[in-house]
Order: structure tokens, then sequence, then C-alpha cells
């Protein structure tokens, strides 16, 4: 509908300039006035000339200076040349408006003050050496000619931007559903990564209790329901817009679920942080949790997150399989959407085996406004620095190729 919208904006803006256009055959009433009984000659070519004026008008809207009509432009003002002789100076003032219009339409606007330039002069030789004008008659069709193609311009150019401003503002719409599209999609693999991971391991450990603990297996199975009504719950609210994310509670979350999986969780460091910070560290956690959940195989964990006054440090290892892992790695959707956010605030993300553990570590700026001036000097180019290794293929790790 907004492309449609758009569209019919910029058709209804030229359509008003042909109308304009079209508007100024009134100034033919003189020629036409002036053809006698015995004229054919002359209504002949002026219908010609009508003509000529009226396809470059047609051909040039509702998109302007595109040069569509340059021999039919040429062939008019020949055309109109011939009535010179005919109709005499009154013709004169009349053909500089025609010619005015149709050059401006015609050819492209940076190229008008040589045009103007040209038919001033031509027509100017024309009247003091051809028609024989008196000086004061030069003179008012000169200010004529500069006043007609002062206010050709001035509308054209007001015309031209309103198209312009039409034309950014489609774009800054369709920029906008482009980004709300990556949020929902950033925002619904994370939450549905991690909150699928537990139902699976809840199920899976209801599935071996059955028969051993049947109170334990009800336990697990009323969490996987209460896991699953959680999960539904932050879907409606990412796709409305409406979820945040908090570092203390992801950091909670993800320990209660890596301790199910048997794997032992350290946290270190504060988990208060400004809202910006805050909610971005939060999704670190929860992807990097995610992912040792569902890749590494770990025994251990630790979740780090340190204060450097204007940084914010959060570190997630373990000590799985990606540890050892020597050959280069794909990101994932996860960590490309992670990456994006990071990208957003101005951090930096840094993902890889280290000292025998797979580390990610995110930098992730206290103050917005200092975000981007560091991301700045870090990049030199604008823009933040990204780590991600841009790697087209996946190695095999483990038994199975990784990627997080």
């Amino acid at each position: 509908m907004r492309v449609f919208r758009h569209d019919w904006t910029l058709r209804r803006r030229g359509m008003q300039v042909r109308f304009f256009g079209l508007s100024c055959l009134l100034f033919l009433a003189y020629p036409v006035g002036a053809i006698g009984s015995s004229s054919i000659w002359l209504a002949l070519n002026l219908i010609a000339f009508a003509a000529g004026y009226c396809r470059v008008i047609i051909r040039n809207t509702p998109q302007m200076h595109r040069n569509r009509a340059p021999v039919t432009v040429l062939l008019t003002l020949v055309l109109g040349g011939l009535l010179i002789p005919a109709l005499h100076y009154d013709w004169l003032s009349g053909l500089g408006v025609f010619a005015a219009i149709m050059l401006l339409i015609n050819f492209p606007l940076q190229w008008w003050r040589a045009l103007l330039v040209g038919l001033i002069g031509s027509l100017t030789l024309i009247a003091q050496f051809m028609l024989h004008a008196e000086r004061n008659s030069v003179v008012v069709l000169l200010v004529l000619l500069v006043i007609v193609g002062t206010v050709q311009v001035a509308v054209y150019k007001q015309i031209e931007t309103s198209m312009q401003l039409q034309e950014a503002r489609a774009e800054l719409t369709y920029l906008a559903v482009a980004e709300e599209r990556l949020r929902i999609a950033r925002d619904l693999h994370d939450i549905l990564g991690q909150r699928l991971s537990a139902v699976t391991l809840k199920a899976e450990i209801a599935a071996q209790m059955v028969g051993r603990d049947p109170g334990r297996a009800i336990t697990e199975i009323l969490e996987v329901s209460a896991t699953a009504r959680g999960a539904l719950a932050e879907v409606r609210a990412a796709v409305s817009g409406y979820r945040t994310v908090s570092l203390r509670v992801e950091t909670e979350s993800s320990e209660a679920l890596l301790t199910a999986c048997g794997v032992t969780v350290t946290v270190t460091g504060p988990l208060s942080l400004p809202q910006l910070a805050n909610e971005t560290a939060g999704w670190v956690v929860r992807e990097a949790t995610t992912n040792v959940i569902r890749h590494a195989s770990a025994q251990q964990c630790s979740i780090t997150v340190t204060d450097e006054g204007d940084t914010f440090v959060v570190q997630v290892a373990d000590d799985g399989v990606g540890g050892t892992l020597s050959e280069p790695f794909s990101y994932g959707t996860g960590l490309t959407g992670l990456t994006e956010r990071m990208e957003i605030v101005g951090g930096d993300l840094d993902v890889g085996p280290r000292d025998g553990r797979f580390v990610v570590t995110a930098r992730i700026p206290a103050d917005p406004q200092f975000a981007e001036s560091a991301a700045t000097r870090r990049s030199g180019s604008g823009r933040p620095r990204r780590t991600r290794p841009d790697r087209p293929d996946p190695r095999p790790y483990g038994e199975n190729a990784r990627t997080r």
C-alpha cells in the first residue's frame, strides 16, 4: 500500500507538470487568430508545431529531464522559426516561452543555464537583425524570457525536491520494515533456541525417570509445560516489540539450565548494568550458554562480567570440545544475530578457542555516544569492528561440523 501511494504521488506530481505545460498552448491564441482563409501553409505549420510541443511535454512527464525527445524538440523549434517571417515580433515572444518550456522539461537541469543563455542570444539576434525590432522591445523580450525561465526552474526544482522527498520517505519506510523483520528474526532465534533446548532436555529426563522415579518425571513434565508457556509469552512480546532482556534474569536462567545438563557453572562480576548494556549483556549470556548446551559437551562453564569504567566485558567460557578446535568454524544464525546486536551499540564480539577453552567475549560500551566514537576509532571507517571470521565452510568439530 505504501509503495502504491508513493508511485501515485510521483505520478500526480508529474501530471501537474504535464497540465502546466499543455496549458501554455493558450499562447497560440494570437497566431491562430492571425491565420487568414488563404494561409493553409501557416495553419498546417502551426498544427505541426503544436503537435511537436505536445509530444515533448507528454514524453517527458511524469518523469522530467530525461532527454526523451531531443529530435522532436529540434524539429519543433525549427517549425516555430519558420513561422517568424509570417507572424513577426508578436510570435517571437510566444516562441520564446514555448522553447523555454520544452528545453527545460526535456533536458537535464544542469544544462539549463547554457540553454537559457543560448535561447536568449538566438532570439535577440533574430529580433535585432531579422525583425529590426526596437531596442526597448528587445529588452522587454529578454526580461520576459529571464522571468519565465527563472520561474520554471524554481517550480520544477520544487517539484523535483518533493519527488525526492517522497522517494526518501518510501526508502526509510522500507528500511524500517526490514530492520523490524531483522529484530524479530534475531529475537525469535534467541528465544526459541534456549527454550527449545530446555524443553528437549527436560523431556529426555522425564522419559528416563518415568519407570525409576515417577514423581521426578512429573516434575520435569511440569517444567516442560512452564518453559513452553514462557517461550510462547516471550515470542508474543518479541513480535509486539515490548520484550526486554535482563542480564541477571538470563544469567540465573542459564545457570539453572546448565546445571540441569550436568555442567558446573561459576558466575562472577556485577549483574546490574545500565539499561542498554544490561539488555545486550543478557543476549550475550543467552546465546553463549545456548551454544554450550547444544555443541560443547562441557563439564564446566564460567560467566564473568567485568566493569572497566567505560566498557563492560561479558565473557562466557566452557571446557568443551571447542577449546581444542584448531580448524576454522562458521558462524551460525545465533552468533550472526549477536554480532549485529553488538554493532548496534558499538561493541565488539570475539569468539573462538583460547587456552584450551572456548570463549565468547563481548565488549559493551557503557555509554552509547562513547560507543559510537570508540567504534569509529577502532575500525577507522565509522563502523564497529567485527571479529567474526569470514570463512565460507564449517570445519569438523568432534564428530559433527561446528556451527554456532
